[in-house]
This record gives structure tokens, sequence and C-alpha cells, in this order.
């Protein structure tokens, strides 16, 4: 029983799906939201932006972004 958890586990790290931001190549390791209209506006045709590419690119075009955090979960 302990070892069908574990490679349920495994396979679910293995087939994750690696995002990487389409400006500047980083590794997406967090999860962001910006709504859908403030995203088409700013992102173009990019599927994947990081937080701080997302920024440059509002800041290019006079947006400016105020960054607030959402407690998801609490222990």
């Amino acid at each position: 029983m302990v070892i069908k958890v574990w490679i349920k586990t495994l396979l679910a790290r293995i087939t994750t799906v690696i995002e990487f931001c389409k400006d500047c190549g980083a590794r997406q390791p967090i999860v962001w939201h910006a709504t859908d209209d403030l995203w088409d506006r700013i992102s173009g045709d990019k599927n994947v932006l990081c937080p701080n590419c997302f920024d440059k690119r509002a800041d290019q075009k006079g947006i400016l972004l105020m960054w607030t955090p959402k407690a998801e979960y609490e222990r």
C-alpha cells in the first residue's frame, strides 16, 4: 500500500509541466494571477510570463501594477 502511494506521488512529480517565462526564460515555480482583461492588455501573444516581465511590460505600456498577496491556505 505504501509503495503504491509513493509511486503515485513520484509519477505526479514527473508529469508536472514546468513552465518558463517567454521573455526571460526563467522557470516559473510560483503561481500568480492577473485578470483576463489585464493579461490581454499586457501580455500580447505570450502565454507564460513571470511577474517581473509582466511588470516590465505593464510599465512600458504606462500601466502601474499593485501586487497584493493573498493567503491560499493556512496551517
